[in-house]
């Protein structure tokens, strides 16, 4: 038995994160409590980030075996280079969309992982197939909106809802 630093139950060591640093070989913190630091932790925009590199990397390439289509695809650009792309987009994602899951999408589907050939769309809309949808045209709104934004020092959140304001009123 073992007790959790961070709920304080005493658990079984089967219970126990596992940890090859430690003598027992167990964490002291639960499988259950480390789950939930991570899946807040993997909301966050830098969470976000890391995972989508993390997935883009095993996917490219067919490593995992599983993806075949992808065994020509390569990842051509540095995580650097990706997260300084992503991080802005995943902060303004969750400003505009708080309750969809983003999607890093490739532009061309024969393309490779490249910062000039991905954007970011609805998970729901990745998934699903053509990138046909209004979701995929808000997005490239944003992202040219955000870029015009930090050029000229201007709120992007402010721009895009007096922008969506615009597009929602019917013209006369």
């Amino acid at each position: 038995m073992k007790t959790c630093r961070r709920c304080q139950q005493s658990k079984s060591l089967n219970e126990m994160k596992k940890s090859s640093k430690k003598p027992d070989g167990r964490d002291s913190i639960c499988k259950e409590c480390y789950r939930k630091e991570h899946r807040k932790y993997d909301r966050t925009p830098h969470g976000r980030c890391r995972t989508a590199w993390y997935r883009i990397n095993e996917r490219a390439g067919n490593k995992r075996g599983d993806c075949p289509t992808y065994a020509n695809v390569e990842v051509k650009m540095t995580k650097e280079e990706f997260f300084i792309w992503a991080r802005p987009r995943y902060e303004e994602w969750e400003k505009l969309h708080p309750n969809v899951t983003p999607s890093i999408n490739r532009i061309d589907p024969k393309g490779h992982y490249e910062i000039s050939n991905i954007e970011m769309i609805s998970w729901n809309e990745n998934a699903s197939g053509p990138k046909q949808g209004h979701l995929t045209t808000e997005t490239a709104l944003v992202d040219f909106v955000i870029h015009k934004c930090s050029e000229h020092l201007l709120n992007p959140e402010k721009v895009i809802k007096l922008l969506l304001n615009q597009i929602k009123t019917p013209l006369a």
